[in-house]
């Protein structure tokens, strides 16, 4: 997996989006498949007249009318790392947002480590543990890799096709 740009995460009702909150929401997680190449950006929420809207950028956004963070602290921009992936849960093409830091560490350091294969070679697991520590709250599980069939992948590749995640990463919408 090759990771571009390296420096709307609003989930869809419709199973096109992945992100944290799905994981949250699960107990027993979500396990994924990645695919393809991904991009890097930030996001951070921004007051839109009466809705509150996030705001994407390649670079660290200049922050213009955020919102305040958690529990009222100075709300600072989020790493994000952008891929599409296979959702096993709903058995479609997804784009997977990740938008914690140990969620991208964990798929990096796969990525990253001479010694095993490209990320997009294992299948992930991704919990969320609210009892832990903060730093442990999320974990990325490295598991041996489910075959996907050939409909599947031709769903995958279908599905990325008209995605330019370096784009989207910028502050582009989707074509969906």
């Amino acid at each position: 997996m090759k990771i571009g740009n390296q420096i709307n995460t609003a989930a869809g009702g419709d199973g096109k989006f992945l992100d944290s909150r799905e994981i949250k929401a699960s107990k027993e997680g979500i396990k994924v498949r990645l695919f393809g190449d991904a991009a890097m950006g930030y996001s951070y929420y921004q007051q839109q007249g009466d809705k509150i809207g996030v705001v994407r950028s390649a670079e660290v956004p200049e922050m213009v009318d955020q919102t305040d963070g958690y529990q009222g602290a100075e709300q600072k921009p989020a790493k994000n790392l952008y891929i599409t992936a296979w959702n096993y849960a709903t058995e479609t093409p997804c784009l997977l947002t990740l938008d914690k830091v140990a969620l991208i560490n964990g798929v990096i350091a796969v990525n990253d480590d001479a010694d095993l294969k490209d990320a997009t070679e294992y299948d992930f697991k991704m919990t969320f543990d609210d009892s832990a520590a903060p730093q442990d709250k999320y974990k990325v599980i490295r598991l041996d890799a489910t075959k996907l069939t050939k409909e599947q992948t031709t769903e995958l590749k279908a599905f990325s096709e008209n995605l330019d995640l370096e784009a989207y990463a910028a502050g582009e919408d989707l074509p969906f």
